[in-house]
Order: C-alpha cells, then structure tokens, then sequence
C-alpha cells in the first residue's frame, strides 16, 4: 500500500515529512512543523496516522476523513471565517 495519502496530508499541513522507517503496513518518522518536530507512526492499510495527540484517518487522496468515512474539512486560509456568509 501508498504512502501518497500521508505524503500529500503532511504537504496540505505544510510540514516536511521525514521518515525513519518504512515497512510493508508501519512507516515511522517526525513530521517538521514550525512549532518543532512531531513523531508519527502511520499504519498503511487502515491509513491511520498516529501523533501524540490524536488520531487522524486518511482516504486514498490524503484528506481526513470521519468515522463514517465523510471528508473532514479544515480550511488554512488566514482570511476564512466559518461564519463569514460570503466565504
């Protein structure tokens, strides 16, 4: 299975990926952020990412995806407001 899921996850988080091992279901590594470095394990087949903090599940094109399997949206516009009626 593709790490292309992760890989385009981290690039929509503007992170660098940076992996420290890779098998056939397990990839390790930290993600760069500019907060610091952020250890991950992502599990291919569930495409499960696991950080410290949460969970986060991905679908085939690396955008999170809820428990029913519905795209979960977050925009990193500085000038998006959820509550903006023309936005």
């Amino acid at each position: 299975m593709s790490v292309k899921p992760l890989a385009r996850w981290a690039i929509v988080q503007q992170w660098t990926l940076r992996y420290s091992s890779r098998n056939g279901e397990v990839v390790t590594g930290i993600f760069i952020t500019a907060d610091g470095n952020l250890p991950f394990r992502y599990a291919r087949t569930p495409r499960a990412l696991f950080l410290p903090d949460r969970v986060v599940h991905l679908n085939e094109h690396g955008w999170e995806i809820d428990a029913g399997g519905n795209t979960v949206f977050s925009s990193k516009r500085s000038d998006f407001q959820k509550d903006n009626p023309d936005g």
